[in-house]
Order: structure tokens, then C-alpha cells, then sequence
């Protein structure tokens, strides 16, 4: 360890020497990105675009290759330092399919600016080197390539110094823009990079090398108004790429789409329909517009290409009516283009909530494709990127079902999700989180083919190598603003942010303004209580807050009331949750295509029976308020009216319980009461995809019960559920599988708390304040009617940068429920002070100001 701390101090010292050197080779602890933004909109939404961008952006490809001679996706991103959120750095890692594990992530080089339009992209070429190229935005910045120093191997990188030709002269290979870089194991590199006033401002263009050392002469593609953005997709028969073009106003009206391919590696450029055409592109009116959006007045943001088993392109982009955020340039939808061999077909597919909302398409064979992306509404709402789906289509493209939301709750928008170059199911897509609206963390995220996520360890990583495991979210907490924590008199309207958090009474965990966000607004009219719900990362006991109200600031520190949690169970070869079946022999994890899953194999139905005839309960979790969501699979035919599965809650025994029923041709939502079946909804069906998984979700909260098949609401209904029951899992009459269950309760219920609730205070009294050098506070508690036994106040003293002083002790035994405490500040410097009282479930707080 105190080798590893040296190591860390000297990571930090190297960061700040400014063009001392440009390769670093040094391993952080964790894994952090880059926070970023662009133009502020002086609007609610603050800018343009912004957040956590360490994977941004759609013209850089690839962040991360799958390699199988070793079964490592070797992976890149724009980290950024424990000190900063927004210096940019690039990293380099990789995930260990055999071991599940990722290592410290090595620091290449500092790249001496915030902007994540430098971010990298990684290349491995067929000897196994990893190559990580630096781009840059624009000319002001040097950009650079390294290449590992050992096959598949990312602990020590060397500069390579390049040439690219310019007329029948070698220069030097030192600028490049929004890379995409191809390797081919026969024919070498291909890379698209854009180069400015080139002669346009933003003009794309083409090089190759066979060696990634000497490198052809970069060639333009298009010189169309302002210029271009272009993604681009290759394999072994030919090289595609799909641009936009920006008029005279510039990249806030970008427009129109293109594409172009090449089957000899430049040497001819072709239109889809195999129409030859000469390079660079002038006209805006050309054989490569696949469509004319300038004339709709809508705006193109390109994200995604691939080729089909035919060698057909699909392109993914979004469409908006303009470049600034918010729901006034609505409907942003995401539009595939396919090349059907004869032309192309266009299709809506889903919408969201940004320009710069970012996900990556899978083509699983060429009529199911699926994309993962951020398209559900975030923490930040209209600012880039959001809650990340899973979507699928089984028709080319006409019609898509959200088949699971990946995420839920967060504080942070999740962005920019990246696919893999030969994604291996284990690893199908890597992304950050970041605020939209201020500077913060980033943490980073992959997912593999089935939806589950797991967080790269962002901290404190003391071992070489760390399984990270599948994330379930945010913990909830939920703290209670009172009169007691402000200066002022209620009434009065305060702006409340979290600054800090203990983990227990002593020692501040974590002192960061960026780590909690308020999920509401965070604006709270204080009368006898203000109710505020935060996020944590962690778990915690006390916060401590900043309040600002009529300019004045303050500062209060208060305890947690609920810990809200997440349950979690994937089933993977074994149960992470504990199970109560009623006939534990009908249960198995069995193998479940290429996963694991719940098995009900069997059940105990009575013909005409009103009741599910087998079904396991989780244990030790009762909830009221809840979301529940789970994959389930039927084994029989979806046409076959066995065919069912079933979700039960608020159980209290086998005859009072809720109970949800999806069936082949039917489905229901059912109360039973003292074993008396109602039906509180019926659906129409079929309900049941066959021979696949299907996504179930149930919200419980504030009276109402909502359900959602695959993505899709199917009721909501008024129903106030008495009191919290358990949950489970089963069928009437048939055979399934359950995979990803995933059970958040909304609230917590009763808090039950082992002292005298009468135990108020009935005075709080302190002097001389202001004071020096002591001041003593004296608690006097009433007895209450029940007389019960008074537990002794807990007093401690903090700075009002929640800083723990002292704590103090009551002075002598407890007289008549009176407690003195005496601090004695004589080592203290002069300014002001907390004290904070704990008296049971309650808190109070009083300011105290040390005069010296």
C-alpha cells in the first residue's frame, strides 16, 4: 500500500508539469471521465450540450476492440484527474472476459486542455499492438499517436512519431480531428479524420497506412457550405461513411444525409447504387444525398452505421427541428436509413430528449437489430442523454419495442454509449455518466448483451485487479429539512444542496458538492417540515447541506431518516437473493440461452383454479411502494394457451395478495381477499413473445398500480394497497424462466425505532453566545405521559464546512431529564460553529460564534 500511495502522489505531481512530457505510463486507481461542455444557452438548461463526455463523440470511433486470441476488449476514454473534473486524459484499459476483472487504468498522456472533443479512439493491429490515437479539436492542439510497447498489453505505451504525405513531401502526422480508425490484418490502417480549412472549415477526408508510421496523403471527401460530420463502418469487402453537410449558419444547422463507399480502400468512391463519383463533393445537390432534410427545415445528428449480411448500409441518426435543448424542438427521433439493394428506406423509430442523445445499433442478423441508448428522460431532462434502453426491432427497422431499461434513478445523466469492435456478448457497450447542468463526477458504465450493467470502479482501487459487479443503481435517502436547521424563520424559501456526507458521526466520507443532488428542485418553503429527497452513492448516516435564502448562506448538518435500497437478482449459477418456494423442487438456475436463469419447471394446478398454481417468494422484504421489474420467458409456444407467468405483491398469505397475470392470449391485474379473487384490469393479448424474454414492470406508489410490458404501459390503476407484502415469482399452469430481477421500494415504510417517542425536547438553551473560550448548552427533556426511560442526548460540534470539532459529553449524571455540555474552545480559532443534537429520531441544530 505504501508503494501504491507513492505511486499515486506521483501520478498527481506528473499531472501538473505542464509539456514536460507527453507520455505518462502511470496507472490510476479508478476509473473516472471527463466532464465537458459547449456553449452556454443562458437558459435553464445552461448549455448547448454538456456532461459526462468521456466517450463522446459519434464521429470518434472505435473506444474499445474485442480481441479473442486473448478474450480481452481492450477499451479507451477521456478520464480526467481525482482533482479535476474537467482535465482532460487518456486512458487506456481493458475488460478480462476469462476473470470477469478490469486492472488500474493506465494514464497515456494529459492532453493540456478540458475540451472532449480530444478524446481518443484505440486501434489493435494484427500483431496484437495497441495503438491509441490523440485527436484534436481543430489546430491550436498537437495530436499524437502510441502504440503499446508488448502485444495486448496496456501497461507501457511509446509515441510514434508519423508522416502522412503532402504533394511528394513526408510532414509530419501531428493533427487530426473526429478520428475513426480501421485496422485490416492484410491491408493495414484506414482512417477518416477531419481537417479545418481544408478548405472549408470542417472538411472530412481519408489516409491509410500499412505500418501506422508512414501514411498516405490525406485525400478530401467533401467541401459542401461550412463542411461536414461523418461516421463510417468497414469490413473485409469495402468501406462505408454517412455525413451530414453544414450550411452558412454552421454546425448548429447541420443537415441532409449522404453516404458514399469505397470497395479498394479509396482508390474509387461509389454512391449506394454503385454510381461512380469524383472527389471532394461540391454541390449540396449530389448522387450521394440519401435525403433532403434542408428543405424540411430539420436539423440531422449522425450517430451509428453497419453493414447488413449483404453488405447493405443502415444508418442511425436522430432528427430535430433546432440545435437549442428543451422540448421546443421536439420530436427528436431516431431514424434508421437501410439500403435495400435498391433504395433506401427510411423509418422513425423512437424518440428522446436531446440533439446529443447517443447510442450505438446491433445487428443480431438483418431483420433483428437492437440499440442501446440513452432515450429515456434523466435526472437533467432535455439536457444530453438521460436513462439507458434497450431497443429491439425483428422487421428491418418498421416497428421497435423497448425491451429493457438498463438504468433508473440516477443522479447523472448516462451518455454516449459506444459499441465495440467485435463486441463479444460480455461487453456489447461502454458509456459515462455526467450532470447536464453543472460540472461533476463521471462515472463510467458497460453493459453486456442482456442489458446488465456493471460501474467501473471509479475510486480507490487497491488491488491490481477488480470484478466490478452488476450495479443496480443509486441507494435513495431521504432527509427531513426542519425550522431547527435554518438561521432564519420558516416560511422563507430556501435553495438546498447537499455539499457532504458521513458515513458515521466522525469522519467526513465524502466533501463533495457534485456527488448529491436533490431530485426535486431543490427549493423548499421551510414551515413545521420540508421533506427532500437525495441521492447517494453510498450509504450514510448524516449530510451536511448548504441553504441560501434572500442572499444569505448557511450551512446545516442533518441525519438521514431512510436508507432506501435496491434488490437485486440475476440468477447467474446462483441466487444472489433468498427464495421461498412453495414446493422447492419445482425450482432450479438452469442455463437459459447463453445465460442462467429462475426455472419453474413445474406446478400444482387445479383445473378452473382462481389461484397461480406455483410461485417463490423473496425473503426478508416487504414493501408498499415499490418498482419491480423482471424478464420472463414462457417455454411454451406463444401460441399455446398454457403458455403464462405471473408476478405477485403485496402478499400477506396465500389468500390476500395482488397478483400480476400475463398470459398467451390474455392477461390481468387480480386482488385476492380472504382467497376471493377481483380483477382490478383486464388486457387484451396476445401478451406473451414466443420464445423470448419479455420485460415486466410494476410500479406501486401514491395509490396507483402501473404495469408495463416491454416498455409499454398497459394500466394504470387506483388502488391504495393496505400494507407492505412480500413479492414472488410464478405461473398458473406452466413452466418458465425469470431472469434480471430487479425490486427498488420507493418507500420504507414504518420506521421503527427502539426509544420513547415522548422523549422531545422541551428546552434548548446555550450561553454566553457569541463566547470565548467556552460556551455551555443546556437540555432539558419532558417525560412525556408514558414516563418511559430518556435517552441521552448526542451533541457534536461542527465548522460550518461540516467539519467535525468535538463531541461532547453530558456533564455528570442526568438530573430531572436535564443534561449540561460544556466545549471548551481555547484551541479553537474564532468563527462561527454547529452544534448539532441527535435526541433519538430528531435533530436540532443551534449556531454558536467563537470571538477571539
Amino acid at each position: 500500500m505504501a508503494k501504491f500511495s507513492k505511486m499515486l502522489l506521483l501520478t498527481m505531481a506528473m499531472l501538473v508539469i505542464v509539456n514536460a512530457q507527453v507520455t505518462l505510463n502511470l496507472k490510476d486507481d479508478g476509473y473516472r471521465g471527463i466532464w465537458y461542455m459547449n456553449e452556454p444557452s443562458n437558459d435553464v438548461y445552461v448549455y448547448k450540450y454538456s456532461g459526462g463526455l468521456g466517450t463522446y463523440c459519434a464521429k470518434h470511433q472505435p473506444f474499445a476492440v474485442y480481441c479473442k486470441e486473448v478474450n480481452k476488449t481492450f477499451f479507451c476514454y477521456g478520464g480526467t484527474s481525482k482533482t479535476s473534473y474537467t482535465q482532460l486524459l487518456h486512458m487506456v484499459s481493458y475488460y478480462d472476459h476469462a476473470t470477469g476483472s478490469v486492472p488500474r487504468p493506465t494514464i497515456v498522456l494529459n492532453k493540456q486542455t478540458d475540451d472532449a472533443h480530444d478524446n481518443p479512439v484505440i486501434s489493435v493491429d494484427d500483431s496484437g499492438y495497441i495503438w491509441l490515437f490523440s485527436t484534436s479539436h481543430g489546430t491550436s492542439r498537437t495530436s499524437y499517436i502510441h502504440k503499446s510497447t508488448t502485444p495486448y498489453n496496456v501497461d507501457e505505451f511509446v509515441r510514434i512519431y508519423a508522416t502522412r504525405m503532402e504533394d511528394t513531401t513526408a510532414v509530419s502526422l501531428n493533427n487530426f480531428s473526429y478520428m475513426q480508425i480501421w485496422h485490416d490484418s492484410a491491408k493495414g490502417f484506414f482512417s477518416f479524420f477531419t481537417r479545418y480549412y481544408c478548405p472549408v472549415f470542417r472538411t472530412p477526408g481519408y489516409i491509410t497506412s500499412q505500418n501506422g508510421v508512414q501514411w498516405s496523403e490525406w485525400k478530401p471527401m467533401a467541401i459542401m457550405g461550412q463542411g461536414s460530420y461523418q461516421i463510417s463502418v468497414t469490413n473485409k469487402n469495402k468501406i462505408g461513411t454517412a455525413f451530414d453537410y453544414h450550411p452558412s449558419g454552421g454546425v448548429n444547422y447541420r443537415t441532409n444525409l449522404y453516404y458514399l463507399e469505397t470497395p479498394d480502400r479509396g482508390a474509387t468512391w461509389r454512391t449506394a447504387d454503385g454510381q461512380a463519383v469524383t472527389l471532394p463533393l461540391s454541390q449540396i445537390n449530389n448522387t450521394a444525398l440519401i435525403h433532403d432534410y434542408e428543405s424540411e427545415g430539420l436539423l440531422v445528428y449522425i450517430k451509428d452505421i453497419r453493414f447488413d449480411s449483404n453488405d447493405n448500409p443502415i444508418i442511425l441518426y436522430l432528427t430535430s427541428k433546432g440545435y437549442e435543448s428543451g422540448p421546443e424542438n421536439d420530436p427528436r427521433t431516431w431514424t434508421t436509413a437501410r439500403w435495400t439493394g435498391t433504395t433506401w428506406d427510411i423509418k422513425p423509430a423512437f424518440t428522446s430528449g436531446n440533439n446529443y442523445d447517443m447510442g450505438s445499433l446491433y445487428l443480431l442478423n438483418d431483420s433483428t437489430w437492437k440499440i442501446i441508448g440513452p432515450t429515456e428522460m434523466g435526472p437533467q431532462p432535455y439536457n444530453p442523454g438521460g436513462e439507458i434502453a434497450l431497443w429491439t426491432t425483428s422487421d428491418r427497422g418498421n416497428t421497435w419495442v423497448k425491451t429493457k431499461q438498463l438504468t433508473s434513478g440516477s443522479p447523472r445523466n448516462h451518455t454516449f454509449v459506444r459499441r465495440p469492435v467485435n463486441a463479444d456478448s460480455a461487453f456489447w457497450g461502454l458509456w459515462a455518466d455526467g450532470h447536464g447542468r453543472m460540472p461533476s463526477t463521471s462515472y463510467l458504465y458497460f453493459c453486456d448483451m442482456h442489458g446488465n450493467v456493471r460501474l467501473l470502479p471509479p475510486n480507490n482501487m487497491t488491488t491490481d485487479n477488480v470484478v466490478p459487479g452488476i450495479f443496480t443503481g443509486f441507494n435513495l435517502m431521504r432527509i427531513d429539512l426542519l425550522p431547527e436547521h435554518v438561521l432564519m424563520s420558516t416560511n422563507h424559501t430556501y435553495q438546498l444542496k447537499v455539499i457532504g456526507f458521513y458515513s458515521d458521526s466522525s469522519s467526513l466520507e465524502i466533501k463533495d458538492s457534485l456527488v448529491w443532488f436533490i431530485r426535486s428542485p431543490g427549493i423548499i418553503t421551510v414551515n413545521d417540515s420540508g421533506k427532500v429527497t437525495a441521492f447517494s452513492e453510498t450509504g450514510t448516516q448524516t449530510v451536511v447541506c448548504s441553504l441560501t435564502t434572500s442572499g444569505i448562506k448557511d450551512s446545516c448538518i442533518i441525519d438521514v431518516v431512510d436508507t432506501i435500497g435496491c434488490y437485486f437478482d440475476d440468477f447467474d449459477r446462483v441466487a444472489k437473493l433468498s427464495w421461498t418456494p412453495l414446493h422447492s423442487s419445482y425450482w432450479s438456475i438452469d442455463s437459459d440461452i447463453d445465460n442462467y436463469a429462475y426455472h419453474l419447471n413445474n406446478t400444482d394446478y387445479v383445473v378452473n383454479g382462481t389461484k397461480p398454481g406455483e410461485y417463490s417468494l423473496l425473503d426478508n422484504v416487504t414493501v408498499k411502494d415499490f418498482e419491480l421489474e423482471v424478464r420472463a420467458r414462457s417455454t411454451e409456444s406463444a401460441s399455446n394457451t398454457w403458455a403464462d407467468y405471473v408476478i405477485l405483491f403485496g402478499y400477506e398469505n396465500a389468500d390476500n395478495f395482488y397478483c400480476l397475470l400475463v398470459h398467451a392470449t390474455t392477461g390481468a391485474l387480480y386482488k385476492f381477499t380472504n382467497g376471493i379473487r377481483d380483477t382490478l384490469f383486464n388486457f387484451g393479448g396476445p401478451l406473451i413473445t414466443d420464445r423470448t424474454y419479455d420485460t415486466l414492470k410494476i410500479i406501486s406508489i401514491d395509490s396507483t398500480i402501473q404495469v408495463f410490458l416491454n416498455g409499454t404501459p398497459k394500466c394504470s390503476v387506483t388502488e391504495t394497497i393496505d400494507s407492505a407484502g412480500q413479492v414472488g415469482l410464478g405461473s398458473f399452469n406452466d413452466a418458465a424462466y425469470f431472469d434480471d430481477f430487479k425490486l427498488t421500494p420507493l418507500s420504507s415504510g414504518v420506521v421503527n425505532r427502539e426509544i420513547n417517542s415522548t422523549n422531545v425536547p422541551f428546552s434548548i438553551n446555550m450561553g454566553p453566545n457569541p463566547f470565548n473560550p467556552t460556551v455551555t448548552l443546556f437540555v432539558q427533556l419532558a417525560t412525556g405521559n408514558g414516563g418511559g426511560e430518556s435517552i441521552i442526548p448526542e451533541v457534536s460540534i461542527y465548522d460550518i464546512t461540516g467539519k467535525l470539532i468535538k463531541k461532547l459529553r453530558p456533564l455528570g449524571a442526568k438530573q430531572s431529564m436535564h443534561y449540561t455540555y460544556i466545549w471548551d474552545a481555547q484551541k479553537t480559532s474564532s468563527g462561527f460553529y454547529i452544534a448539532h443534537l441527535r435526541i433519538g429520531d430528531k435533530t436540532f441544530e443551534r449556531k454558536l460564534v467563537l470571538t477571539k
